[in-house]
């Protein structure tokens, strides 16, 4: 159990809505533009390929209040990429875009600590030229970073595996677009021992669907709604109590370009979930989402974003937790072969009520996790030749909480606080 209650950070701290993209997965390894150089053919396939070698520093590597441990990091990535070649077939029968990679990090201060993160995806796309395409895709992360102190022996390792297919519907105009799909999401925690974090394990299945109207050239109406099953593994050993549930999601707005240099994303929508045990979500104005955002480019070498956004995840305490997200960022390109940019959000978070598996409060004192939390990132990237880079990313992340976990056998630290910064300076190749 000591292991167990702080799991939550996995998702509310470093999930995809919480963090800049370069803080939960490395950031030239996330933007896939940044991984392609040139490529060579391989029959019908374009093939990238890559490596690179970081060295880092960490001063919070279990992110801890207390009694920090701090590590130089090593961490070695390489990727393969594969992809069909579009531009010489107007309406192919199918194109394709897969690729794997991996990454092996080393802590300098706990060598018992180093494994290897994964990733791999495939996505085939079937006469996506046509009024009627079916696309299908699969997509696997292996992550492997300590999120809590405990045993030497424990991995700390996720694995998530996603499979998708949509129907694909458009007008011979382009003017109408429409999907229906279905998801199928399997999360796996490798460290399966008592009261650790195998009951955290899940299996989601979903309905998706989706509708675009342009009824300008650039702009267009969006619709985008959701229902999922979300059901839990065995609960024997539970560090807090997570339940099966229903979970529904209807958004609506628009999505467009008002001039060359400015677009904006406007979306209001209904949120809920029902609970097999534990509070539930969706009524009155607690169930509002909404998302805008303002981008602008007021030279072609310069990015400026600016938003809101409102939504509820998954979580391992409370079984959801609500964002209310302000975030903000910007990115320079100089010459073409120098890029800098930064991220910065400071969020809003409150789960539903906190609860042990037995039922009574992790917090008595508080019945929820309420927290601010401040991200930001900040990266930059030299490009000495057309497969050579240097890259350089710091890291700031902090939570501002008064929560603290009470069980019978405490945490290494059982308040839930604390604040991390992070430096990587590394070479890659990439052709």
């Amino acid at each position: 159990m000591r292991h167990s209650a702080k799991i939550t950070l996995l998702t509310m701290l470093f999930g995809m809505a919480s963090l800049p993209s370069g803080v939960s997965a490395q950031g030239w390894l996330a933007d896939r533009g940044a991984t392609q150089g040139h490529g060579f053919q391989a029959g019908p396939l374009t093939l990238h390929m890559g490596f690179g070698a970081e060295f880092g520093y960490d001063n919070n590597v279990y992110l801890e209040d207390t009694n920090r441990q701090d590590s130089l990091l090593m961490r070695l990535t390489g990727h393969l990429r594969a992809t069909t070649l579009q531009e010489e077939e107007s309406n192919p029968l199918v194109t394709f875009n897969g690729g794997v990679n991996a990454s092996f990090y080393h802590f300098f201060a706990d060598s018992g600590r180093d494994n290897v993160g994964l990733g791999a995806d495939v996505t085939a796309h079937f006469r996506p030229g046509s009024r009627v395409s079916f696309k299908l895709a699969d997509h696997f992360t292996r992550t492997i970073r300590p999120f809590v102190d405990g045993l030497p022996n424990l991995r700390y390792a996720r694995d998530n595996n996603t499979v998708d297919a949509e129907l694909r519907f458009r007008s011979d105009s382009d003017v109408l677009r429409a999907f229906i799909g279905y998801r199928l999401d399997f999360d796996f925690f490798e460290d399966r021992g008592p009261g650790e974090f195998a009951y955290a394990g899940s299996l989601t299945h979903a309905l998706r669907t989706g509708v675009y109207w342009a009824f300008l050239p650039n702009t267009g109406f969006v619709y985008e709604g959701q229902v999922e099953r979300v059901n839990y593994g065995s609960q024997v050993g539970a560090g807090s109590l997570v339940s099966d549930a229903w979970r529904v999601r209807q958004e609506l707005g628009l999505n467009g370009a008002i001039t060359p240099a400015v677009s904006v994303t406007g979306m209001l929508g209904y949120s809920g979930g029902f609970f097999d045990q534990g509070a539930d979500y969706g009524i009155g104005r607690d169930a509002l989402t909404a998302r805008l955002e303002g981008r602008f480019r007021p030279r072609d070498n310069v990015q400026l974003k600016v938003g809101y956004q409102r939504r509820f995840n998954q979580s391992f305490i409370g079984n959801f937790a609500r964002h209310d997200r302000l975030y903000l960022g910007g990115q320079l390109m100089l010459g073409g072969v120098f890029m800098t940019g930064i991220d910065f959000a400071a969020a809003r978070t409150v789960t539903g009520s906190a609860l042990a598996a037995d039922g009574t409060f992790l917090d008595p004192a508080r019945g929820s996790r309420r927290a601010w939390r401040l991200t930001t990132d900040v990266y930059a990237e030299y490009r000495a030749t057309q497969w050579l880079a240097v890259t350089l990313q710091l890291q700031y992340l902090a939570d501002f909480t008064s929560f603290t976990f009470t069980t019978t056998s405490p945490l290494v630290d059982p308040n839930a606080a604390y604040s991390k910064f992070q430096a990587w300076l590394g070479l890659r190749v990439f052709y």
